[in-house]
């Protein structure tokens, strides 16, 4: 059996004439529709597709044209930073919030970035990374071991900082870690940093792309890096 996509429009009740429609394939995507039906604002915050840098993410249109869109290397320096399930990935902490009264749309992707996109013109009017996050920071997912404050992390995925040749990290902290378990976390000097904020603890962020090993494998052999299972991702 073929499979139909649907098309997606804005629709006139009172003179049942369809005002636009929106160009697929929108399949497993959300729209959010302004008061008046003159922006529509769709979101791919669960993308079914493999994971690529030119996947779009996000696309704005304004009486049905098409004004701005942002794709995953708009959105992630580095592609792989996600979160991914056997048919499904995400790229976002939390809820994407969608605003007309304030013409925005704002969120947090897996790099803590917190973004503000301006609805009316498609612009990014923010892009901030989160204060805790220095230049000399590492943020970094993997299998943690020790205890009484001291601990070790096996690095399965690096998403900021550089982590030595052994691919070991330690660091001090007041959690008290599962060991063998595995976390995300945020270092700074030697020490943990938490974040936490509403319902997001980095702890429980899952970076499962697991590019470590490979990736320094690949350095070590002078080849460009690529994971099984993704697409074209090139990080910044």
């Amino acid at each position: 059996m073929s499979h139909k996509e649907v098309k997606w429009g804005v629709f006139n009740s009172i003179t049942n004439h369809i005002k636009y429609e929106i160009p697929g394939p929108l399949s497993e995507k959300k729209a959010y529709l302004s008061w008046c039906g003159k922006y529509v604002v769709i979101v791919n915050d669960w993308p079914p597709e493999q994971v690529n840098d030119s996947l779009e993410l996000i696309e704005i249109y304004k009486k049905g044209e098409l004004i701005a869109s942002y794709t995953l290397s708009n959105l992630l320096k580095c592609g792989y930073n996600v979160t991914s399930s056997v048919s499904h990935f995400s790229w976002a902490i939390g809820k994407i919030k969608v605003n007309f009264l304030t013409n925005s749309i704002r969120f947090k992707t897996n790099e803590f970035v917190d973004y503000r996109i301006n609805v009316r013109n498609g612009k990014i009017e923010e892009a901030k990374v989160d204060e805790k996050i220095a230049d000399d920071s590492i943020l970094a997912y993997g299998k943690v071991f020790g205890n009484n404050g001291n601990y070790r992390m096996e690095v399965c995925h690096r998403v900021y900082g550089e982590v030595p040749e052994s691919g070991v990290i330690t660091f001090t902290s007041d959690y008290d870690f599962h060991g063998g378990w595995y976390y995300s976390v945020l270092v700074n000097n030697g020490k943990e940093e938490r974040i936490r904020e509403s319902r997001v603890d980095l702890h429980d962020l899952i970076y499962n792309a697991c590019t470590y090993e490979l990736e320094k494998i690949s350095k070590e052999k002078g080849e460009e890096f690529r994971q099984f299972g993704f697409g074209n991702v090139n990080c910044k």
